[in-house]
């Protein structure tokens, strides 16, 4: 146990504080999904986040780190990057009623899936360039695709008069943490690696950093749950 908390000191508990929104987030889309059947990619996408924080824990706390421990991580993450960013795509061709729109979106995703298909072929080719600069690299575009739709929304938000405050409207929640979660992620991904290696100092700062982004996104993702509103709206 006293392991398991060092290891949660590590990252001044930011892992511990996410675990538990996200458990919050979760209970609320499953309370939505008896009604509202579109929460229900959100919810796997959440459980799986946290069935991967949980193993990295058991990784860490009980195996010690072993040396698989490495590639297991990469993989990991760049896999529940990638739920992560068709989940949130499928959502976006949703919302939007405008076939233009749709049909870019549709175009982006399949430029996305074609770099991690290279990624892919990258890891079974066992080549490090590929796998550790493309991966990153794709998880960076990933996120730049979904600021695009974010800011169609913003304006079609601006362009209409709405029924519902924009307070009210799920998916203007869901929309803003996607939005601050890409905005924030994208630099973060793009340096981190660089100032964790000259510093204790910057692997502090991005540490502290990292976690932000996350947290922000699950506690807005939540309200938009507990809207208890169709999350098209």
């Amino acid at each position: 146990m006293k392991e398991f908390f060092l290891l949660l000191n590590e990252t001044y508990y930011s892992e511990a504080i996410v675990f538990i929104i996200q458990i919050i987030a979760a209970i609320a889309g499953i309370r939505l999904s008896k009604n509202h059947h579109e929460a229900i990619p959100f919810i796997i996408y959440i459980i799986l986040d946290i069935l991967l924080l949980i193993a990295g824990w058991f990784i860490a706390v009980v195996l010690h780190y072993p040396a698989w421990a490495i590639n297991y991580f990469e993989l990991s993450n760049f896999g529940i990057s990638i739920v992560e960013v068709l989940v949130y795509y499928q959502f976006f061709i949703r919302l939007f009623n405008n076939s233009t729109i749709q049909y870019y979106l549709l175009q982006i995703r399949k430029i996305y899936l074609l770099l991690v298909i290279v990624c892919l072929v990258g890891w079974l080719l066992k080549n490090d360039y590929l796998l550790n600069y493309i991966t990153k690299l794709t998880e960076v575009i990933g996120l730049i695709f979904l600021l695009a739709p974010t800011l169609f929304y913003y304006r079609y938000l601006l362009n209409n008069t709405a029924t519902y405050s924009v307070f009210d409207r799920p998916s203007f929640w869901i929309v803003t943490g996607i939005f601050f979660y890409a905005l924030a992620s994208i630099p973060l991904l793009l340096i981190a690696r660089y100032i964790t290696r000259e510093t204790e100092m910057g692997r502090i700062i991005v540490t502290a950093l990292y976690y932000t982004p996350y947290i922000v996104h699950f506690i807005l993702l939540t309200k938009a749950f507990l809207c208890r509103k169709p999350l098209m709206i």
